[in-house]
């Protein structure tokens, strides 16, 4: 249960050896007040490289957020590199297929938006830094993440932009088995070719339980 999304399930099933080589398949479904959603995930160890694997997610989600409502598939394929043991680099491609509902933002351009729908085509990168003592309880160190998406109509997009996100977590270790847990999330998107604006359900919001706290979900 939470605040903004109420009643909350989720089910999964997953198999970490499908068909051998250690190879990584799951099915995930989950649904909420704000989000439906299927996905599946494969993952491909020792892909070309022993310190190399490929992901493929693949899946349907439709938000129902306050501002609007977005309907989308998607299928994103990554390859990462691990350069160290803290190390990594990732590069993909993605691809969406949005059809933003009840936009409920009263401008000339998000008016146009409903029953218009938007195809992308985008290029994938990032480089993360993880020296935490834990990936899934983590009590001290930190985790760094910068990543960009690049959609341009060289690769078929029917919109431009370039964005960017960084993350950062940091994990202090207190005194009577205390832990003070950081956390910073930034990003920026730029509209660029002939797209004028970006679709809505593209853009950045604050406010809520996972963003700035104190402020309502999306304000």
């Amino acid at each position: 249960w939470g605040t903004e999304d109420k009643l909350r399930v989720k089910l999964e099933w997953e198999h970490r050896n499908f068909f051998g080589q250690a190879r990584y398949f799951s099915i995930k479904a989950r649904y909420s007040a704000i989000v439906e959603a299927l996905e599946t995930e494969l993952r491909q160890p020792y892909f070309f490289h022993r310190r190399q694997f490929l992901e493929n997610r693949f899946g349907y989600r439709k938000d129902k957020l306050v501002s609007f409502t977005n309907e989308q598939l998607f299928n994103d394929i990554l390859v990462t590199r691990m350069l160290s043991k803290r190390l990594s680099i990732s590069a993909g491609h993605g691809v969406e297929y949005n059809d933003p509902q009840k936009v409920e933002v009263d401008t000339p351009f998000e008016e146009s938006q409903r029953g218009q729908k938007y195809f992308i085509s985008a290029g994938k990168l990032s480089i993360q830094y993880d020296a935490r003592d834990n990936i899934l309880d983590p009590q001290k160190g930190f985790f760094a993440l910068l990543g960009a998406d690049v959609a341009s109509g060289i690769i078929a997009s029917e919109i431009g932009y370039l964005r960017l996100v960084t993350e950062a977590r940091h994990y202090i270790r207190l005194p009577y088995n205390l832990i003070l847990a950081e956390r910073l999330l930034a990003g920026t998107i730029q509209a660029t070719e002939s797209t004028d604006e970006i679709p809505i359900f593209k853009r950045f919001f604050a406010g809520g339980s996972t963003s700035v706290r104190g402020y309502g979900f999306q304000k």
